[in-house]
């Protein structure tokens, strides 16, 4: 870039994001009233918001924040390059949900997670038009708060970028190291050299979510936003 690229302003417009984000700001400002309604006080979907930040994170709280954003942004998902643009982000201090879920042929041990186990399986079986061959994960998707939904009280459905990835790398050991992600499926490239390692459940259904140590994990939760 040279001198002649730049452009000089007075003032920032408030309606301008920088993309990724946490959120915050003004964009947590005007979400958030709208987030309250939408949520039906339902305390699943509860989050704080401290010193202007959202804190928080679970999975219904990432997927009701995907629908209330949208069209103009969406929760990070694995296959958008996360180690360059969410990952910096939280590096030593947080983790941060990405809008995905693993799952697994196995029943969930956890038996409060067997109807969204149940549900996701139904999405992909819809979305393929076949049963899955393998563990799978699910990308681009909302939930919604809904009382008629028992347990967790909501509602999972699909969002514009809904994806059903089948991969066999859901079935690695945990512990198992790497350095990047694939660009086209977002799944782990083995590296035992690697400086990540990935954590997998290997029954039921699993968050996806990128971590930092635990002791702070529990204290710091942020959203990743993409538009």
């Amino acid at each position: 870039m040279a001198i002649k690229d730049l452009i000089p302003i007075t003032e920032m417009p408030e309606n301008l994001v920088k993309v990724p984000t946490f959120l915050n700001g003004v964009l947590l400002k005007e979400v958030k009233p709208v987030y309250e309604e939408a949520r039906k006080s339902n305390n699943v979907f509860a989050f704080e918001s401290i010193d202007d930040v959202a804190k928080g994170s679970n999975v219904p709280i990432a997927g009701l924040i995907n629908k209330i954003v949208a069209p103009n942004f969406r929760v990070a998902v694995p296959t958008d390059d996360i180690y360059e643009t969410i990952f910096p982000m939280i590096k030593g201090k947080f983790y941060s949900d990405l809008n995905a879920l693993d799952v697994w042929q196995v029943k969930p041990n956890y038996d409060r997670n067997l109807k969204i186990w149940r549900k996701v399986n139904e999405l992909a079986e819809e979305r393929l038009k076949r049963t899955p061959k393998s563990a799978f994960r699910i990308q681009g998707f909302y939930c919604i708060p809904n009382k008629n939904y028992k347990d967790y009280g909501m509602k999972i459905i699909p969002a514009p970028n809904f994806r059903v990835i089948e991969s066999d790398k859901l079935s690695l050991s945990s512990e198992t190291r790497f350095d990047s992600l694939d660009k086209e499926d977002g799944m782990i490239i083995p590296d035992k050299n690697g400086k990540f390692k990935h954590y997998i459940l290997g029954n039921g259904v699993s968050r996806v979510y990128l971590c930092r140590p635990w002791h702070l994990a529990l204290e710091q939760q942020q959203f990743g936003l993409l538009r």
